[in-house]
């Protein structure tokens, strides 16, 4: 049960009634036809049973389909930006349809149409790196939307970049990519590809002093067509269009027909049918659980709460962080981990120790008892008081895990750190000192020595991965085939009933990242209407001190408050919502999520600052959609972009003399450098431990 944490109006009780009931009449209508049939009697009824049940396994099967369709883009476009990385034009060539207006438009290269140029573009972009050279590529807070017919798709996804020369330069990039999909063969491959520049600037003296224009269209590889659009970045600014309406006020979608009903030869083949679909929804549900487990790790990471780490591993789990070496077993594990913080418990005073878990591509093994991933971790360290601001550092992990009695565990943690750098000079300055200071163990010794050669930046190293062939696939499940006694008709109609809650569910976690990634695009282009929209009419409000505004009405005063509507020139407010832990309520009506907040936020030739905290919100589905019901954002950290972290922080942040909030904050805490945890919404996904 999902317990509010604040008082809220005693109406809203029979809001939820209302909505509880509205869509439980949706329900009973998607069933009327099915249960109109098999109230019937005698052979007719049995008949008329069968015609029910069939149509009930082909609209099942097609929404099985359609959250696979949704994997498997994730899994192409975050394992384009693994490529881009290291420059693996080759394989990047190979993720394009070969539709012959396939194309790919960046910035303001121009437009290279047909898969051949795209290939070329890359191969001159992205091509192949050299010593000391780095272009991390980092695809975050996707937002997907498979067509209906399974066949086409749009996504918009956060490209944040960082690149350079060791010793010479460090640069930022951030932008949004709007995508198109299509699916051939079986295999989903980019139609289009479109990334719009919102900045580009050198670490020093940061985005905000030293801007970058876009680039024209190269001379060398002229493109096919101009640009599409004639816009520069920040400190202009642009709004690429989005290829989805506020999922709240926007327009409703017709329902999709219903696709044609396969009958089944028997009741037996039934059976078979269900089997696959009961394995197409379980293969999607192991990928959630998996991403739950890896973020959570994240945030117990932040925290160094040494002992919930450990218990996400498997008793005879593995780790291994960079040049570490192995350490073999839980209680090896938590040894290492005690000695990184002199043999404390976290959270520490005046540490901070972000690891942020991103751009997950995670493979279920066909047995379903073993997985992989590749991970993007992006890292913060920090001693207050201490250093040149903190310390950056970026890697990625190539991971394992095992299913024991029904629960995923780690089974292998392997981080290829790419390199932790100080906070003054950035990746340009990346330091072998400061990579085995974060890595190596104090007083213990690994089990046994590094499993494999490793070269941080500014070698190129590319961290072998777990995954070949067609990233975009939507492989066929592996069914047990043991011959079936599940029972009769009363019995498959019960279990067919199971399966439909099961991929409801799973449609809820997709829409539920879908509206958290919304919010966070919104939010750049202070969007306030669009982000009041996606709240309930009591939904409320807390973020960063501020107070508590209950009622939408609040909300959007609040909204309003933060400045005016919609995009701004000279004015950089990048808000990103990454690394979320979903938990849908049984009943589907309510929700939970835990996420990461990074800002990046600049005025032109003023100032600029970073940003950082957690998200624990509350959503609930009135009339089958999902709002935000409670958005509390917690402050980590507010800092000069001059300053960096480790140097000087803000104090946790006042209500508005001119917005007094209907409630202080709800939450007493200070922020970094303070020792706090947000509150979590779940148990330790493996131990139960709260």
């Amino acid at each position: 049960m999902i317990v509010r944490s604040v008082a809220r109006r005693s109406e809203s009780v029979a809001r939820r009634s209302e909505s509880v009931a509205r869509r439980s009449e949706v329900r009973a209508v998607q069933m009327a036809v099915a249960a109109a049939l098999l109230s019937l009697a005698g052979c007719a009824a049995n008949e008329a049973s069968t015609e029910a049940i069939d149509a009930e396994l082909t609209r099942l099967e097609h929404e099985a389909g359609l959250l696979e369709d949704s994997k498997a883009i994730k899994r192409l476009q975050r394992s384009y930006g693994y490529y881009v990385d290291k420059g693996m034009g080759d394989r990047i060539g190979e993720l394009f349809s070969d539709g012959p207006d396939a194309s790919v438009e960046i910035a303001g290269s121009g437009v290279y149409v047909g898969k051949d140029r795209a290939s070329e573009f890359y191969a001159g972009a992205a091509g192949s790196l050299t010593e000391g050279q780095l272009n991390n590529h980092m695809i975050l807070q996707g937002v997907v939307h498979v067509a209906s017919d399974g066949l086409t798709a749009k996504g918009r996804w956060r490209g944040l970049i960082q690149t350079g020369r060791f010793g010479e330069s460090a640069e930022w990039a951030e932008g949004p990519y709007e995508n198109e999909y299509v699916k051939e063969d079986g295999v989903w491959k980019f139609h289009k590809v479109h990334w719009y520049a919102t900045l580009m600037a050198p670490y020093d003296p940061g985005w905000h002093m030293s801007p970058r224009p876009i680039a024209g269209p190269s001379t060398d590889n002229p493109p096919d067509l101009p640009p599409t659009e004639d816009y520069q970045s920040y400190p202009s600014v642009h709004l690429p269009a989005y290829h989805y309406d506020n999922p709240v006020t926007g327009p409703r979608q017709e329902p999709a027909p219903a696709p044609p009903t396969v009958a089944s030869s028997s009741l037996e083949d039934a059976w078979a049918k269900l089997r696959t679909i009961e394995a197409r929804a379980a293969r999607v549900d192991d990928v959630n659980r998996l991403e739950n487990l890896q973020r959570s790790y994240g945030y117990y990471l932040d925290k160094m709460l040494w002992n919930q780490v450990v218990d996400l591993f498997a008793d005879n789990g593995t780790m291994e962080i960079g040049p570490s070496g192995v350490y073999e077993g839980r209680n090896s594990i938590e040894a290492y981990l005690y000695s990184l913080s002199g043999g404390e418990l976290g959270p520490l005073e005046g540490i901070l120790y972000n690891h942020f878990q991103l751009q997950p591509i995670v493979t279920v093994a066909p047995d379903w008892l073993t997985a992989k991933a590749r991970w993007r971790t992006l890292i913060q360290l920090g001693v207050s008081g201490s250093g040149s601001g903190g310390s950056w550092g970026e890697g990625v992990y190539e991971n394992e895990y095992i299913k024991e009695d029904g629960v995923w565990k780690i089974a292998k943690l392997h981080a290829y750190p790419t390199f932790i750098a100080p906070y003054e000079g950035g990746w340009a300055n990346a330091s072998q000192e400061l990579l085995n200071e974060y890595s190596m163990g104090r007083g213990v010794e690994p089990d046994s020595p590094s499993s494999d050669e490793y070269r941080p930046y500014p070698a190129v190293f590319v961290p072998p991965f777990h995954y070949e062939g067609n990233v975009g696939a939507v492989d066929a499940p592996v069914v047990d085939s043991t011959p079936n006694d599940a029972g009769d008709r009363t019995a498959l109609e019960a279990a067919l009933a199971e399966a439909a809650s099961k991929i409801e569910r799973l449609a809820d976690v997709d829409e539920l990242d879908n509206l958290a990634g919304i919010y966070g695009f919104y939010v750049d282009k202070s969007m306030q209407d669009d982000i009041a929209d996606l709240f309930t009419d009591d939904g409320v409000v807390e973020i960063l001190g501020r107070g508590v505004f209950e009622g939408n009405d609040r909300v959007r005063e609040y909204m309003h408050n933060l400045g005016p509507v919609g995009p701004r020139e000279n004015a950089l407010f990048n808000h990103m919502h990454l690394q979320p832990v979903i938990t849908v309520a049984p009943d589907g009506e309510s929700a939970l999520i835990r996420a990461r907040l990074f800002v990046m936020f600049g005025i032109y030739q003023t100032n600029a600052q970073w940003g950082a905290g957690i998200y624990e919100n509350e959503f609930v589905k009135e009339d089958g959609i999902w709002k935000i019901d409670f958005l509390h954002g917690y402050q980590t950290y507010y800092t000069l972009y001059e300053d960096g972290w480790a140097r000087r922080a803000s104090g946790i942040f006042a209500p508005y003399p001119q917005l007094p909030p209907d409630r202080p904050q709800s939450v007493p805490y200070d922020p970094y450098p303070a020792a706090f945890v947000p509150p979590f919404h779940y148990a330790n996904p493996v131990t139960g431990r709260q």
